[in-house]
């Protein structure tokens, strides 16, 4: 879920983000949605004939590297998440 923050919001964050192209704020999201997100890929990944029919094997490449257990990525949200405890931080967006 994709939330728009002000500038004096950011602040607080002590990070950088993306604006909104007509200035009104910037993107943020609640850090429990990215967490739910990657516990869903993960699921899907022990099934993905069922979930993506029609991967192809560089689509399988890049799925096996973004769920990889082995991957930073998952490996540090699912250790946050195993903690027993959703974040309702925000969460922001680089380049």
């Amino acid at each position: 879920m994709t939330l728009k923050i002000s500038r004096e919001e950011l602040s607080h964050l002590r990070e950088s983000s993306i604006a909104f192209a007509d200035g009104s704020g910037y993107i943020a999201e609640m850090a429990v949605y990215h967490e739910l997100h990657c516990i869903k890929r993960i699921r899907r990944h022990f099934h993905l004939d069922r979930y993506y029919p029609n991967m192809t094997a560089e689509d399988r490449q890049k799925e096996d590297v973004h769920i990889g257990i082995s991957s930073v990525h998952t490996s540090s949200r699912l250790t946050m998440y195993f903690q027993a405890r959703a974040r309702f931080s925000c969460r922001y967006w680089r380049y």
